[in-house]
Formats: C-alpha cells, sequence, structure tokens
C-alpha cells in the first residue's frame, strides 16, 4: 500500500459517521463496566495516532470531548496502576501534541477569541490580589490555569489545524459528534434508572450521579446536543424524522430528571427551535410529522399512567425558589465579595463557608455573573464581556441554519449556567463551548458556497 492509499484509507475511517460511534460505544461500555481509564486511554491512544497520521483535527475532537464522558465514579484514580497507566497515555498524547506541531507547521496568526481570552486568563490570575494570601490563592491555580491559558490553547490549536478534506462536511461532523454524545448521556441515565430500581416518581427526588457529574450536568450536555440533531435533521430526508425525535427525547430527559436551571433552559431553547423550524425548516413535512408523533406518544403515556404525568407536572409548577437550594445565598456571599474587592475580587483560590469542597475544586458561585464578580471584580466583567460580545458577533455575523442552530444550543447553556456552574467547569462544558465557538468562525471563513448539505464519507 501506497503513502496515498495508506493516508486515502484512514481518512476513509476517521472521518466516516462510524467511527464517531465507535468511539461513542467504548465511552459508554467503559462507563457502564467501570472500567473509566480503559476507556479513556483507549480514546487518547486513537487520539494519538491521528495527531501523527492527520493533519486536520476534526476526528480528533470526538476523542477529547468524550474522555470526561468515561467517568464512572470520582475515585478512577484511586488504583496506583491506573494512575501510572494515565499519566504514562497522557505523556504519549502530549509528544503526539507537541510532535504534531513540527510535522505539519502551521501559519501562527491571530483569531477572533485570541485577545478575549487572554483577557480572561489575565482576569483570572489577578483575581484576589490584595485579598487573598499566598497560600489560599495558589489553591485555585488549576482551575486558573485550565478557564485561562489552557482554553486559550485549545482553541488556537483547533484554528490552527482545522482543515478537513473539501469532501467532509465539518459542521455535520460536529453535529454528529455532539449527537452521540447526547446518545451516551441518554444510555448513561438509562443505565442509572435501571440500576436505582425505584419507582419512576423517586427518581425525580433522588440524588443523581452518573460520575463525570449530577442531574444538572446531564441536563448541560443535552441542551447542548439536542439542536445539532435538528441541524442534521434539515439536511436530511428518510431519516429526518428520528433525529427530530431523538431531539425531543432529550429534551424530555432533561424535563424529568428535574434540574431547575436545565428545565428553563433547555425549554427556552427547545420553543426557539420549534419556531425556528416551523418557519426555516426545508422538510417541514417530517417537522410536523414528528411533532404529531411525539403528541401522540404523550397522550398514549397520560392515558396509561395519569399519575405519573400529573407527579410531574406538579413538580414543574411547584417552584419554591431559588432559595431553596441555597443558591441566594451563594449569590449574597459573591456580591458582597464585590463590594469589599470591587477591582479584582476574593479570586479563584476563594473558598467559602455555605458549602465545603473538595481540595482540587474552586468554590463555585453557581451562577456566570455572581462568579465573575466575586472572584474577578471589575477585571473580570471587562474581561468576560469583551469575550461574550466578540462570540455574540461570531455566533450572528451568518443567519445559515448552522449558526442559528448552533448559537441556541450555546445561548441554552449559557442560561443555565447563570444558575449553575458551566462557566466555570474546564470540563467537558467550556471546552465543548470553545470548540462550538471555534467551529462558528471556521464556519464563517468558508467560501460563500453552500455546505449545508449532507457530504461526509458513509
Amino acid at each position: 500500500m501506497t503513502k496515498p492509499e495508506a493516508k486515502n484509507f484512514i481518512q476513509n475511517i476517521i472521518y466516516n459517521p462510524l467511527f464517531i460511534v465507535i468511539l461513542g460505544l467504548i465511552t459508554f461500555l467503559s462507563w457502564m463496566t467501570d472500567q473509566s481509564v480503559t476507556g479513556m486511554v483507549a480514546l487518547l491512544l486513537i487520539g494519538s495516532v491521528i495527531l501523527i497520521f492527520n493533519k486536520d483535527i476534526l476526528p480528533l475532537l470526538p476523542c477529547l470531548i468524550y474522555t470526561i464522558y468515561c467517568t464512572s465514579n470520582s475515585n478512577i484514580l484511586s488504583i496506583k496502576s491506573n494512575i501510572i497507566i494515565f499519566v504514562i497515555v497522557c505523556l504519549i498524547f502530549s509528544i503526539c501534541l507537541i510532535a504534531h506541531f513540527f510535522i505539519y507547521k502551521p501559519k501562527f496568526k491571530l483569531f477572533k477569541l485570541t485577545i478575549p481570552l487572554i483577557l480572561v486568563s489575565l482576569a483570572l490570575f489577578l483575581g484576589g490580589i490584595g485579598f487573598l494570601s499566598f497560600k489560599e490563592y495558589f489553591k485555585g491555580i488549576t482551575f486558573m490555569l485550565s478557564l485561562g491559558p489552557l482554553l486559550l490553547f485549545l482553541y488556537y490549536f483547533i484554528m490552527l489545524f482545522l482543515s478537513p478534506p473539501s469532501w467532509v462536511n465539518a459542521r455535520n461532523y460536529l453535529c454528529y459528534i455532539m449527537i452521540v454524545l447526547g446518545v451516551v448521556v441518554l444510555g448513561q441515565f438509562a443505565m442509572f434508572v435501571i440500576r436505582a430500581d425505584l419507582p419512576i416518581l423517586d427518581l425525580i427526588r433522588v440524588v443523581m450521579d452518573v460520575g463525570w457529574g449530577n442531574r444538572n450536568g446531564i441536563a448541560m450536555t443535552l441542551v447542548l446536543c439536542f439542536p445539532c440533531a435538528f441541524y442534521i435533521a434539515f439536511g436530511k430526508k428518510r431519516m429526518a424524522v428520528p433525529f427530530y425525535l431523538l431531539s425531543f427525547i432529550m429534551y424530555f430527559v432533561v424535563i424529568f430528571i428535574y434540574s431547575r436551571g436545565g428545565v428553563v433552559a433547555s425549554s427556552i431553547t427547545m420553543l426557539a427551535l420549534v419556531i425556528y423550524s416551523t418557519i426555516k425548516a426545508p422538510n417541514k413535512s417530517y417537522f410536523f410529522n414528528s411533532i404529531a408523533i411525539v403528541i401522540i406518544i404523550l397522550s398514549i403515556f397520560a392515558i396509561i399512567s395519569p399519575d405519573t404525568i400529573l407527579a410531574i407536572i406538579d413538580k414543574l409548577t411547584s417552584f419554591d425558589g431559588i432559595g431553596s437550594s441555597g443558591r441566594d445565598s451563594l449569590f449574597k456571599e459573591a456580591y458582597k465579595l464585590f463590594i469589599e474587592n470591587p477591582i479584582f475580587g476574593a479570586g479563584v483560590g476563594y473558598i467559602g463557608n455555605i458549602f465545603s469542597v473538595p481540595e482540587f475544586c474552586m468554590y463555585w458561585f453557581h451562577s456566570t455573573l455572581f462568579q465573575v464578580i466575586g472572584n474577578m471584580g471589575l477585571v473580570g466583567i471587562i474581561a468576560y464581556s469583551i469575550f461574550y460580545i466578540t462570540r455574540g458577533i461570531t455566533m450572528f455575523s451568518s443567519l445559515k441554519p448552522f449558526n442559528i442552530l448552533l448559537s441556541m444550543a450555546i445561548i441554552g447553556f449559557e442560561i443555565h449556567s447563570m444558575v449553575d456552574v458551566g462557566t466555570f467547569n474546564p470540563f467537558p462544558f467550556m471546552f465543548i463551548i470553545i470548540v462550538m465557538s471555534a467551529f462558528l468562525e471556521y464556519s464563517n471563513s468558508l467560501d460563500h458556497v453552500s455546505t449545508d448539505t449532507i457530504q461526509l464519507a458513509v
């Protein structure tokens, strides 16, 4: 086999949607069998091979995004042998990452989010100056690095090496990555329900922990995923209905698990998707057929199990107020810190007393706004304002379906993050946001030739 033939053979594998499905299966099976490190190792090694043999990093992205979703519990690295294996594989991946720069020699330049992410990094490191002791300041160093310089590097890396072959539709590929991720999370939720072995109504009240996240994490992930299924449905005919229905399944799971921020964010996002699809969907008949199927299924379920439907509706309509989760106290604490330290805030290393956090974790105020003002003060407000304004301009500089639908996913995430920790959770959430933002920038840079049709290898 000649070198060009080998290259074509590899590309026909890694650009096929089935490749993403296989990575999703690795993720789910490693999670289900509590072999989290095995799954992570497999994904990182596959990613290492891609880094060496392929200039374009598009097929690398599912390997990176899915890695954290292999985590089945918080003790996966408590076994010494697991730590050794994981460190060795991370070292191999890092060497391949460095080698990628030397093999493919990119042309460095500024991209739209380069300066905003530099400013965010500076704000993170300046936060707490004059307030925290040296020891307290360095408690937050991991999150300063991962929310600032590391995200900046990953963004820059994506923008430098996102260069798929002409026959590959990068927009569709990203959406397939997110759809498969959504299916993986649905599978994890289903396994949690089976293992819990509780009456369905009790699942609304039980603590939901799937390892990498809780009910809020599940909701955030699905809010980022189901608009992508809408986008693929737009480009399909025979398979449009299954993708529309998959979107609705993800939405109803968010409703069922009762993450309050997730319920609000997903409902706003789904309403926007339905309105937009009613007006702009190229296959409206398939969309309306999907709506009809959803209504029929819900009606049958309501007839079979009316008590369950009534209980869920009662739960959804009986918000006890945000204070019932302690967030009001956290918001007041953040505001007080801002008043006391208006320039630099209390710093990422600040640890409050309202709830306890592990040594490796930052003290979350459960809101993007209050996290910024509490940890970084006016410096943070300026940096994050520039970051959001720049992203907003990128999101809506084109009104093609890809931009609109992906922007809906991002906005849904940001709405949820106003009452949760998403924006200050570097992996997986902010990494996914950076990937989506980079793709919107890349999409805007493409020629005006329409790429909204399916062009992937099959």
